[in-house]
């Protein structure tokens, strides 16, 4: 009895001891994962003396690194490490030069980039845009840093060719000078999903390769640059591209009909409803999460939300920084080239879009008749072309309209009226240089000519001709009827007048039959003279 009691008692301690680990473990795991930057392990002296080196050829006038001297360099300000080896994976140093909200643009970090980053051979996050790192070139060094996977050097006013060894999910380079053809070496970045080149100095024609070598591309920025030629029709074959801006480019040519291919802006995004279903809101494709555990997965998802925060957009005729929700954006900017022909009718099937700007080219022919069907769009530029023709009734059915612009073309006919387009700002500016336009919100009014009363002299004319015609019949009727009448009754002048026709029918007669014989007779003599 002694013995069965002692070996419930040691069952029972064995059971505690372990759930008492259990929960020890769940603690510390959700302690790290709450606050990546606090690990078990500590910072890697290696890469201590590495940031300690990248620091060193700073100028940091405003001292944002002053927490850049404490032993733990993971729990530095804009340093994050694994929570699981402690390597550095994430460096976020952004200034502010970028912040719309600024009077002036001031610069936080300047001088040089130190090659000492390459001793953070684990980091797949860097983000240094907005500095004033002035009149350098991107550091070669950086297309050794294998893991780098998000990179926003953007604003920084680089110059040069870009490092041919990156190979990253996420470039940003907007806001430099860098110049060349757009960039080969992303021909090896098969996994890539943001791409913003923007306000640059790249040139040439779009390469035909990037669906093939980019399968996974769902933002490609491209604006302000000196990219010239078609718009390739291979370039429809990036299925999952949501976002296209070549806006203030040379782009000549036609729109591709095959625009219809953009799924990703024909069908909602997914929402994620956890880490592991970013994959296929981004379609990232297979292998991306090789060797990395649970924690190291949920940085990576952290990281990319954390880029999209500082993420600018042209839209509505205004540049607005989207904060996080710029996975949502929908968008087809290709405002001020050189694009002729007609609005496909294709593009009414890009249903998801939030922002269609075609405004400052060349398109000529009617606004496609079912351009109501872009239920989701909330910004609709389509001024400074020649198109022509009445604006689509189903335009009134986008409830989701806040800015219109149709201004400079040859538009005409009535506006079409609307809930939604009653609450639109300056409404007379939005359709001004069309003059064939009428109807409210404008001032001309639309002429209705079937409606229009006839004038008193339009009465007169029509009076004065059906008189004309009515006393003609009557005259000509009543004279057939008295010369009738009269022969009826009258004997002697019936007799008389068909003896006077008889007498006239006989010499018509005669005079034709010797007029006849006479021109035989001639015809015949001719005829013998010759033989």
């Amino acid at each position: 009895m002694e013995k069965r009691l002692l070996s419930n008692i040691y069952i029972v301690i064995i059971y505690a001891l372990l759930w008492f680990t259990r929960c020890k473990s769940f603690v510390e795991l959700s302690s790290s994962s709450a606050n990546p930057n606090d690990t078990g392990t500590g910072c890697i002296p290696g890469e201590r003396s590495a940031l300690v080196g990248f620091k060193a050829g700073l100028l940091d006038p405003e001292n944002l690194l002053s927490s850049w001297k404490a032993e733990d360099c993971c729990r530095w300000k804009g340093v994050h490490c694994s929570s699981r080896n402690g390597h550095v994976v994430k460096l976020d140093l952004p200034g502010r030069g970028c912040d719309p909200n600024l009077y002036v643009r001031t610069q936080v970090l300047g001088g040089t980039i130190s090659s000492s980053l390459l001793g953070l051979q684990r980091l797949h996050y860097l983000n240094l845009s907005c500095n004033g790192f002035y009149g350098m070139q991107i550091p070669e060094f950086m297309g050794s840093l294998h893991k780098l996977r998000y990179l926003d050097l953007s604003g920084l006013t680089f110059t040069g060719r870009i490092p041919p060894q990156l190979g990253i999910r996420n470039l940003s380079l907007r806001n430099n000078h860098l110049s060349g053809e757009f960039p080969s070496f992303l021909e090896h970045c098969p996994q890539l999903v943001f791409l913003d080149l923007a306000h640059n100095h790249f040139f040439g024609t779009l390469p035909t390769w990037i669906p093939e070598k980019l399968p996974y591309l769902a933002f490609l920025r491209l604006r302000s640059n000196m990219f010239y030629g078609h718009i390739p029709e291979e370039l429809t074959e990036l299925v999952n591209l949501q976002y296209l801006d070549l806006a203030y480019n040379n782009i000549t040519g036609i729109i591709p009909k095959s625009i219809v291919n953009f799924k990703g802006m024909t069908a909602a995004s997914d929402h994620f409803d956890d880490d592991y279903t970013f994959q296929a809101a981004f379609n990232f494709g297979h292998g991306w999460t090789d060797g990395y555990t649970y924690q190291e997965l949920s940085i990576h998802y952290n990281d990319l939300v954390t880029y999209t925060e500082n993420f600018t957009v042209v839209t509505k005729d205004q540049e607005r920084l989207y904060t996080g929700e710029i996975i949502y954006m929908v968008n087809l900017d290709l405002s001020c080239n050189n694009l002729i022909g007609d609005i496909p009718e294709e593009i009414s099937t890009l249903v998801e879009l939030k922002n269609l700007n075609l405004s400052w080219n060349t398109f000529s022919g009617k606004i496609p008749a079912n351009i109501g069907a872009l239920a989701q769009v909330e910004s609709l530029d389509l001024s400074h072309n020649e198109l022509s023709g009445g604006i689509p009734a189903s335009l009134s059915t986008l409830t989701s309209l806040s800015r219109l612009n149709m201004s400079y073309n040859n538009l005409t006919g009535e506006v079409p009226s609307g809930d939604q387009l009653q609450t639109l700002e300056d409404p007379e500016y939005i359709y001004i240089g069309n003059p064939g336009l009428c109807g409210p919100p404008l001032s001309q009014k639309c002429s209705q000519p079937e409606s229009i009363p006839a004038t008193p002299e339009h009465h007169d004319d029509l009076n004065d001709v059906a008189s004309f015609f009515i006393a003609m019949g009557s005259g000509y009727v009543m004279g057939l009827w008295v010369v009738f009448c009269t022969f009826l009754c009258k004997r002697k002048w019936r007799v008389k007048w068909y003896h006077v026709c008889d007498g006239l029918y006989d010499r018509v007669y005669v005079q034709v039959a010797v007029t006849w014989t006479s021109w035989t007779r001639k015809k015949c003599a001719e005829a013998e003279s010759d033989h």
